[in-house]
């Protein structure tokens, strides 16, 4: 991940208060070359803490 910088991003949820993580996220871009080298990215390992759960964080 390192070496390709502008392709991984993280994402992370704190609640400031208590300065504990509520949730994370990966956002990973990709170049289609199908799609003459367009951008798509793919959200995944969404995680959400069960005590905020319900709460709509997980959401775009």
């Amino acid at each position: 991940m390192a070496s390709c910088s502008d392709t991984y991003f993280i994402v992370i949820l704190e609640d400031e208060t208590t300065c504990n993580i509520v949730g994370a996220a990966t956002l990973f871009i990709e170049l289609k070359f199908i799609h003459c080298c367009s951008k798509r990215g793919h959200i995944e390992d969404v995680i959400v803490d069960s005590r905020f759960r319900g709460m709509n964080f997980g959401k775009l």
